[in-house]
């Protein structure tokens, strides 16, 4: 970088710091470097030009500095941003008092334009730089010739991902184009295009996260700034386009009205829409107007900005009006024309000498409305001067002044008017004035704050003295606020007079959302007592959940607390209290609620028979707290514990006090104070732990930046800054926050600064640590018997400064409440309400549309009878599984029966005491599980019972739910229906004794074929030589192999004499040698299910059965007897069986299987091998040397679950099926994720059951092959085509004995590398000739039946062992020279 530059943005860079670090002669390094660390991201040094940090590297020693705005150097101003590194390592800080003691490291943006321009002549830009954070390099340029009114621009930027293009020009006028019979012209186009280039969107120089449309309009206003574009990030793709034009009226070329430019923008991927522009009128350059529309669809929001600016000889003024809203938060819109700081401004008949005289400013408003609160105001003043020569002067003028503030949420009114008017005479040199001011303000409700103040003062020339008065009315009236009880039940006591409260406590049912009656109902064991509170009270007991403590409150300076004194549960049975009792407040969708839950285990609990909690938001488990200072008088504290709310202050030395000198803006006292401690406890002594403590400091600020003092913690935590804006005059808003690594229940704060430095603290916020819950978290049961409820509780209303009646804050009246009542509890009337779902009946009975059943996600098809559901096999147990963890408790006394009753006569009884569930699962809600594991506890797992007798017998049965009560005896508590299954579970359900297919149905009804037996391989033995071509690919020695079978082939010359092995076994060779054939991975269109029968095809629902309805009446098929097609569709079957429905040449549309009972199949996974068979007609006889075709399987059920047809597809189409030997496979889980467990008994087998059913399926076509690919007749003897022999070295080991493999290992290798053996026309061994035999059979040779062919030649060929060739080794004498085998084949000629 250029030294003159860079010596120019270190002096700006430190005329920004040296104000922090001011130090004496020696320790100016010492400061700057302490000051360069305490640096935090996001702190602005300077504000014209803008200097503000952006990034801290603690590890590199280096901060970030963003330096944007206009340098003046050399009579110009050029617009610059920089992004620059600086180090703060304690080696590159040398304050010499010659150059600024900062280092750049590293230049990471540099961005300039300068413009020019001669009045009347041309005006021009031009920019360049480059944005290296980013990697993008940035230009731009304009020109625009006055006189002949023609102009162009480019603006332009490319990075590694994209490039951003911007063009405009401009037509002289005269020169523009008509737009049809508006009367209006085209003067000039442009537009931009950026791909990968997005909107540089900040605010005060840091990038927004969350940007707006309110942030795209302040965007679209800034059009000529060279860093208005930036690289975008590289996870996503970003794409802008815009497009702009000048559009004036075409009779005077402009004159009446131009806009300049119009346009609009659209920018992706937030799906950003931005329109609007600029225009002016009667080629004033003062007299226009501007506005910009945007919606942004990422943040779901629209904005709208509009500016108007009037410079006439007859009106002068200015406004702006601005609109925001979000659809995503109803609570986030806005109206502003004009704010506080630029509000509207008006001035009429400026030229007019009386108005003139009258008005001498311009008049100012602003009305701003939100959600919130209505903000308005306006000044207003008159007046003037007359002078008569320079003898004599008349003046007078009058000013008011209006600010509201009406606020609904909260309600708060706040409102201040000031008038100011003087009036005076001067004469010569003698100046009389006489100046007066009223000011009136006016805030409630908290505080109750009413103030008039009027001032005056007469000015009399020197030496005369002035003579001033002033005069107030009204003070801060600070009273005690009006308390009641919180208790929304019972009876409170106020002065000595009672009142009782209708509203009554109930008794729920968390489970059923039951509700009782305390006077006339008796609830169940596991009720929750809900008590209503008005608000949340501070628990004294130790009862109430520890992590929910509340802390008091302050109201209008007043301490104001609600305490729980007694809470208590009493046995009138035994006349005992009942130990363990606990409460918990209630939270919900809306956040925490005032109902305090006697007997509840966690705050979301109560939700558990409602709708479906999931898409409940959970509230924050830490609560925030702000304390102020109160009102009333100063105050000097003492050294001792100072109690504010919830913690005593204890300050560090003498002096510091609470002051009311910044009021009326602050209207609370202030902290002023130079060090303190903290220790935050409840009002009974106890103490809490914090997470967070924030202090709101008041502070000064010099060339409008704060001082903010340097505070830390004894333990060594530096405060984090943040800025929140002005007060009023050079006082600031700075927010000091302290976050602690492990929660604390005190802290100390200080100033970091040598000398002691004093600050003023507005505010105290810290936030509560979540704390652990206290004891277990398990649910409390009362036994049936009688019981009282009793609580008791008192609210106080008490300033931290008065004391007792007579005080000028006496405290408010205390509250005393009370509630007692008296219930019964009784055994459930019903055990409904606690069963998730039993594996015996019809999981609908127990079922809703709420958590947990939510989490049955592939429960959307039961076609079962209601109340009967599916059948139960034989080999299953009846369960029934609970949705809480205590049903044992509370049937400890009295223990559940569990009964089978059989239609038929038959009865299986067990007694059985429910237990934890084997997967430790919850049925609590997830806000449940997710507050106690927040809180240190586990949610105990659901219980169940388990029968351990497997039902016998077969048929319709019920199962009773008994116990044993202690007056009335054996009492039943439940009962439903349902069915035990003729079969001992899914194998035996689905299993099909036949071994092919030869029933199917078409167009014409039912047929029947004879039942063709699963074919063999042709067992094929043929004399001839082997064939080293095959598999040669490990064949040590072999290079590049070259066959052409055209080559004559002469038989090789004998070398030595072979002994022949007589105990060489014959071993058959199962694989076939020659590869497969490319398979289709498609269906032809030919093959594809019919567009009516492809689109009934889909997952398990409830339309399901009308699905398969249609199919069946889509294929066109005939079911039954008669002309009615579907009249047979839902007969019943005695036993399973599989069918087909076929089209006109006889290929199934789907299989038709059918059973005599329902099956449940969204727990059953299905696939299809289809082995290819020859001949392509009859019953096969044999394999083809083929691939078997794999195909997807789907169920689509009928009505009742016990038919379904069976659909295949090949890479995701529906097809027709193909003839061949067919293996189906039916998986059956009774443990599938997303439906209720099942509990096989051990006669089940290993699970999953599996039911594979393997049969002939001998109708329509063989699957085809690609056209390109028919298979070569091997099957033709005189086709085989004869070895060749090869001219290729090959390694023969000494004779040594070697052990021969293991005849599968060995024919393995054979298949895969082939024999490197030369074929020797006199040896005639029988065991190598079996081996040539074997080798050259027919395809599909091996061993038939229900053998399985395993197929190798899609895998990598095994690796040889090591020390041993891959090949056989056979005892060979002598040598086998390569000479000899090349020499014996011929050029040329045929293959004899």
């Amino acid at each position: 970088m250029f030294e003159w530059f860079e010596k120019m943005i270190r002096e700006v860079i430190w005329k920004a710091i040296a104000d922090f670090v001011e130090a004496l002669p020696g320790m100016a390094e010492d400061k700057l470097y302490e000051f360069l660390h305490d640096l935090k991201a996001g702190e602005v040094l300077a504000s014209s030009p803008l200097v503000k940090i952006i990034a801290v590297n603690d590890a590199e020693e280096t901060v970030t500095v963003l330096v944007r705005g206009a340098f003046p150097f050399s009579g110009v101003t050029p617009f610059m941003r920089i992004e620059a590194v600086i180090s703060r390592a304690r080696a590159d800080i040398h304050v010499t008092g010659e150059d600024p003691p900062i280092r750049i490291k590293q230049w990471q943006t540099v961005l300039g334009d300068l413009s020019v321009k001669s009045e009347g002549k041309y005006k021009g830009a031009l920019g360049f730089g480059f944005d290296g954070e980013r990697g993008s390099w940035m230009g731009q340029g304009s020109l625009k010739l006055i006189p002949l009114g023609i102009g162009a621009a480019i603006y332009g930027g490319f990075s590694e991902r994209g490039l951003v293009l911007g063009l405009d020009g401009e037509l002289p006028k005269g020169a523009s184009i008509p737009l049809g019979p508006t009367g209006l012209g085209l003067r000039g186009i442009g537009g931009d295009f950026a791909y990968n280039f997005v909107a540089r969107l900040e605010k005060e120089g840091m990038p927004i996260a969350h940007p707006t449309a309110e942030d795209y309009v302040k965007w679209a206003r800034d059009t000529g700034s060279i860093d208005r574009w930036m690289a975008g990030p590289i996870d996503h793709t970003s794409v802008g386009v815009g497009i702009r034009t000048i559009i004036c009226t075409k009779a005077d070329e402009g004159f009446a009205f131009e806009l300049n430019p119009v346009g609009f923008a659209f920018l992706l991927p937030g799906g950003t829409f931005i329109f609007g522009g600029k225009g002016k009128l009667l080629q004033k350059e003062g007299f226009g107007a501007e506005g910009f529309f945007v919606f942004d669809a990422d943040s779901a929001s629209l904005a709208l900005g509009v500016g108007v600016n009037v410079d006439l000889e007859l009106l002068d003024g200015s406004g702006q009006l601005d609109l925001f809203f979000s659809f995503s938060d109803p609570d986030a819109w806005y109206l502003d024309l004009g704010t506080e700081s630029k509000p509207v401004k008006l001035e009429v008949l400026k030229k007019v000498p009386v108005i003139r005289l009258l008005f001498s400013q311009k008049a100012e408003a602003y009305f701003r409305i939100n959600h919130h609160r209505i903000a308005f105001g306006g000044t207003l003043a008159i007046g003037g001067s007359f002078e008569i020569g320079d003898i004599l002067k008349l003046f007078a003028k009058l000013a008011v002044s209006l600010h509201a503030y009406v606020g609904w949420d909260p309600l708060l009114v706040n409102a201040r008017i000031k008038v100011h008017g003087e009036i005076g005479i001067k004469i010569w040199k003698f100046e009389f004035v006489l100046s007066g001011d009223a000011d009136a303000e006016v805030y409630f409700p908290t505080p109750t704050l009413f103030r008039f103040e009027i001032k005056g003062n007469l000015n009399l020339p020197w030496p005369i003295p002035d003579v001033s008065f002033s005069k107030s009315f009204g003070d801060d009236v600070v009273r005690p606020p009006s308390i009641s009880s919180p208790l929304a039940a019972g009876t409170y006591v106020i002065n000595g007079a009672s009142t009782v409260q209708q509203k009554p406590v109930d008794a729920i049912h968390i489970i059923s959302d039951l509700q009782w009656n305390l006077d006339t109902d008796k609830p169940w064991p596991d009720l929750e007592l809900v008590v209503p509170f008005s608000k949340r009270v501070t628990d004294r007991t130790g009862k109430v959940e520890a992590s929910q403590a509340v802390s008091p409150a302050v109201q209008g300076g007043y301490t104001v607390t609600d305490e729980l004194l007694e809470l208590e549960l009493t046995d009138l049975v035994h006349g005992v209290p009942v130990p363990d009792v606990r409460a918990v407040w209630a939270d919900g969708p809306g956040g925490s609620t005032a109902q305090l839950h006697v007997l509840g285990c966690d705050p979301y609990a109560w939700m558990t028979a409602k709708i479906d909690t999931s898409t409940f938001p959970l509230g924050s488990p830490e609560k925030t707290v702000d304390t102020f200072f109160g009102y009333g008088s100063p105050q000097l504290l003492s050294a001792a514990p100072q109690r504010f709310a919830a913690f005593e202050l204890t300050p560090a030395a003498e002096g510091d006090r609470l002051l009311t000198a910044f009021r009326p803006e602050i209207p609370t006292r202030v902290l002023e104070t130079g060090g303190f401690s903290l220790r935050f406890e409840t009002q009974g002594g106890g103490s809490f732990l914090v997470s967070k403590v924030v202090l709101f400091l008041i502070v000064a600020s010099s060339r409008r930046f704060p001082n903010v003092p340097k505070l830390v913690t004894e333990d060594g935590i530096t405060a984090v800054y943040q800025d929140h804006g002005t007060v009023f005059s050079n006082l600031r808003l700075v927010s000091a926050r302290f976050a602690f690594p492990v929660p604390v229940d005190r802290i100390s704060v200080r100033s970091a600064a040598e000398r002691q430095q004093r600050f003023y603290v507005y505010a105290i916020r810290y936030q509560e640590a979540a704390q652990a819950s206290t004891g277990s978290i398990s649910k409390k049961l009362l036994m049936p018997g009688r019981y009282r409820l009793h609580l008791k509780g008192a609210s106080t209303a008490v300033h931290p400064s008065g004391s007792g009646a007579s005080s000028p804050l006496p405290p408010a009246s205390p509250v005393d409440w009370f509630y007692d009542k008296e219930f019964e509890v009784a055994y459930p009337e019903t055990l409904r309400p606690y069963i998730f779902y039993s594996t015996f009946g019809d999981t609908k009975l127990f079922s809703k549309v709420q958590y947990p059943w939510t989490q049955w996600t592939l429960d959307t098809w039961n076609p079962t009878q209601f109340g009967f559901g599916f059948p139960l096999y034989r080999g299953y147990k009846a369960a029934v599984r609970f949705m809480v963890p205590y049903v044992s408790g509370i049937f400890a006394q009295a223990p559940l029966k569990f009964r089978i009753t059989y239609e038929h006569g038959g009865v299986i009884t067990e007694t059985l005491l429910p237990q934890s569930v084997s997967d430790g699962t919850s049925s609590l809600p997830p806000e449940s599980r997710n507050w106690i594991a927040a809180h240190g506890g586990t949610a105990a797992p659901d219980q169940e019972v388990v029968m351990s007798s497997l039902p016998a017998e077969s048929g319709p049965a019920k199962l009773t739910i008994l116990f044993d009560h202690p007056q009335s005896g054996e009492v039943r508590i439940d009962e439903w229906s349902g069915c035990v299954s003729a079969f001992t579970g899914f194998r035996a359900h689905l299993a099909w004794p036949h071994t092919c297919l030869s029933v199917y149905y078409d167009a014409a009804g039912r047929h029947t074929t004879t039942e063709c037996p699963l074919p063999e391989s042709n067992k094929i033995h043929k004399f001839g030589k082997i064939d080293p071509v095959r598999h040669y690919r490990e064949a040590s020695g072999i290079g590049s192999i070259v066959l052409d079978k055209r080559l004559p082939i002469n038989p090789l010359t004998p070398i030595g004499e072979i002994r022949p092995i007589p105990d060489l076994p014959v071993i058959p060779i199962p694989v076939p040698l020659k590869p497969y054939p490319v398979e289709l991975t498609a269906p032809p269109v030919s093959w594809r299910l019919p567009a009516g029968l492809a689109s009934l095809i889909g997952p398990l629902n409830e339309t399901s059965a009308l699905r398969f309805t249609g199919f069946a009446a889509e294929t066109g098929a005939k079911f039954g007897l008669g002309s009615v097609m579907l009249s047979g569709i839902n007969d019943t079957v005695t036993a399973t069986t599989i069918e087909a429905v076929c089209d006109t040449e006889g290929r199934p549309y789907a299989l038709w299987l059918r059973t005599p009972e329902p099956v449940d199949w969204r727990r059953v996974t299905l696939t299809l091998s289809v082995r290819h068979t020859a001949p392509d007609k009859g019953c096969p006889t044999s394999y083809a040397h083929r691939r078997a075709l794999a195909l997807e399987v789907l169920a689509l059920p009928g009505f009742d679950g016990s038919s379904a047809f069976l659909t295949g597809s090949l890479g995701g189409i529906p097809t027709r099926l193909p003839r061949g030997e067919y293996t189906l496979t039916l998986a059956f889980d009774p443990f599938k994720t997303g439906l209720p467990r099942l509990y096989p008994g051990d006669s089940a087998g290993p699970m999953p059951e599996t039911a594979v059913l393997r049969f002939v399926q001998p109708l329509g076509l063989t699957w085809p092959l690609p056209f390109a690919l028919r298979p070569f007749p091997w099957h033709l003897p005189d086709k085989i085509p004869t070895p060749i022999p090869l001219p290729i070295p090959i390694h023969v080991p000494r004779p040594d004995p070697v052990p021969f493999p293991r005849p599968g290992r060995l024919l393995e290798r054979l298949n895969e590398s082939g024999l490197r053996l030369a074929d020797d026309q006199q040896y005639r061994g029988n065991a190598l000739e079996n081996i040539r035999d074997a080798l050259l059979g027919g395809p599909g040779e091996g061993s038939g039946g229900n053998t399985d062919i395993q197929d190798h030649s899609h895998e990598e060929t095994p690796p040889a062992p090591a020390g041993r060739n891959a090949f056989i080794h056979l005892p060979l004498p002598g040598e086998f020279p390569v000479a000899d085998l090349t020499a014996a084949m011929k050029k040329g000629g045929d293959t004899p």
